[in-house]
């Protein structure tokens, strides 16, 4: 696991020698780094000129790790994370910003926004939902796998985005993010795009994504950037 460090590193552009056509922007999950989840790099293979982001989370204190310091994308003051969580947690503000950044620089480098997929996992697929719904511009999806939202996520949505197709996967029996708050914050993203979602329920009682989801998130990304 890469060391990480302690300041946001500067959005990643795509680089100028070739046009990119999409991308993909992925957020690892607490604790982890930017050089993991390389599996969704595989879409490069599939669509010509598509760029993979893997911004790196800042290191925080994490209450729920007696404050002591780690790659945090914002605070988490539960563990397992259930349904009281609370909502608006330190940090998340700024890794929405973080993402924008990242999207913009994309965007400059000549991505077409509708073609740029935001996803991650767990609390990357948290910061995924609220930075890509809130884009003024209008994008290609989000996927969030093992993750969650709250009901002020409602309140965030740009117009241009308020029907983004959106692939939410979680675990019935998953021991980190709890099942009760998965399937409530499901029911939230639904409430926001109404069928533009598609709900992955897996049998499994880990925090780790099975094969089909990871199939149906591949695939949707695919289909989102093609």
């Amino acid at each position: 696991q890469a060391q990480p460090s302690s300041s946001s590193p500067a959005p990643s552009p795509a680089p100028s020698s070739s046009p990119m056509a999409a991308a993909v922007i992925w957020l690892h999950g607490l604790g982890d780094s930017s050089d993991s989840w390389e599996d969704i790099d595989t879409v490069k293979l599939k669509v010509a000129n598509t760029r993979v982001v893997h911004p790196q989370a800042p290191v925080a204190p994490v209450t729920v790790n007696n404050g002591e310091e780690d790659t945090s994308w914002f605070d988490l003051r539960t563990w397992p994370v259930g349904l009281k969580e609370p909502e608006n947690p330190a940090g998340l503000e700024d890794s929405v910003k973080k993402i924008h950044a990242e999207i913009e620089a994309l965007e400059h480098a000549g991505v077409p926004t509708e073609k740029i997929v935001v996803g991650g996992f767990s609390q990357g697929g948290v910061v995924s939902l609220y930075a890509a719904l809130s884009y003024p511009k209008r994008l290609g999806g989000i996927v969030s796998i093992s993750s969650w939202t709250w009901n002020s996520l409602s309140a965030t949505v740009d117009p241009i985005n308020k029907d983004l197709p959106i692939c939410f996967c979680y675990g019935k029996s998953d021991d980190v993010v709890l099942p009760e708050l998965a399937a409530n914050s499901a029911e939230i993203v639904q409430s926001i795009v109404g069928g533009n979602v598609t709900i992955v329920e897996a049998t499994r009682s880990g925090h780790f994504p099975c094969p089909a989801e990871m199939q149906a998130a591949m695939s949707f990304i695919l289909e989102r950037i093609s």
